[in-house]
Formats: structure tokens, sequence, C-alpha cells
């Protein structure tokens, strides 16, 4: 709340699954007063109800990518782009030709069946991974069946990978 009053905001936007789920994986070497800090630029950044990843800075979102990249790692794997909204994850899905995407359905931009729809349509055949708090099921159930698989945001980064490279492989 001090965070929240000091930016003049009014309301207390709550942190969203995705956000707290980022927060809790971080390792934290600045300690309390990095988090303070964090919070304090998601507050400024955030003007809706919740704070979500999009809020936190790059270096967070980037434990998704970090754990697919991981030196060493066999088979290597080459993140081609990065998206921090659903328009520009089609910009990039159509310029870069990827071998899978890997979405979340809680990122700002289109609703989750309509990013489904037209990402399908954009890169037809490249199988489309959910990485996210939500079920596609739940978000988009018309559109579910065009997701080749579904990886809940709690699951474990090596797991993460290793599901990621056996859709890439055809095997899911």
């Amino acid at each position: 709340r001090p965070a929240a009053e000091k930016q003049g905001n009014r309301a207390y936007p709550r942190l969203s699954d995705d956000a707290t789920q980022v927060l809790e994986r971080y390792s934290w070497p600045g300690n309390i007063r990095e988090l303070r800090n964090v919070i304090e630029r998601a507050l400024v950044l955030s003007w809706g109800d919740a704070i979500v990843p999009e809020h936190l800075p790059p270096k967070m979102r980037a434990l998704l990518r970090w754990a697919l990249v991981r030196e060493g790692e066999e088979p290597e794997i080459l993140v081609v782009g990065e998206a921090a909204d659903g328009r520009d994850a089609l910009v990039l899905a159509r310029d870069l030709t990827p071998h899978v995407i890997v979405l979340d359905l809680q990122m700002p931009g289109p609703p989750p069946g309509e990013l489904l729809r037209d990402m399908a349509r954009t890169a037809p055949g490249v199988p489309i991974v959910t990485f996210s708090g939500f079920e596609p099921d739940l978000v988009a159930p018309e559109e579910a069946a065009l997701v080749a698989l579904h990886i809940p945001k709690t699951t474990d980064l090596a797991l993460v990978r290793q599901s990621v490279v056996e859709v890439a492989r055809g095997r899911s």
C-alpha cells in the first residue's frame, strides 16, 4: 500500500497469478530494496486493477527464455522472437517463421480466442504451446483445439523446456 500511495494510486492493484509466479521464481539478489523498486515500477506502469508480468522488468520476464536456451543443454533451442503483447506476437510469428510458438494467454492485446485463431492463420502448421495460468479450455473453449500443448505456469522450468522440445519434434 505505501508504494501505491507514493505513486498517487487510489485503488490498490492486485498481483496477477502470473506476476506472482514470476516474482516467486526470481532470485532477488537485491533483497527487499529490489522488490520494493520492482513493485513501485509496476504500480507506475499499471493503470488497471492488476499488475501483470508485462509490468515487471524484462530481466524477470526472461526466466522462460533462460529455461529454454540453457547453455550446454541438448538439443539447442534458439528463441527467435519475444513479444510483450499479442499483436507483436502475431507480427513476429509472420516474420520469423518459428518451429514452435509459445504463448501466454494472459498477455495484453487480443482476447485469448481471437489470438489463437489469428496465430493459427498467421503461422499455419506451426504448433502453438500455451504457457499460461489459464487452461485454453477455460478462456477460449472453441479455439482450444488449436493448442498443441498447454503448460501451466507452475510447471518446473526444466519440464517446460523438455515439453517445448517434444512439441517441436512432433511429439506432445
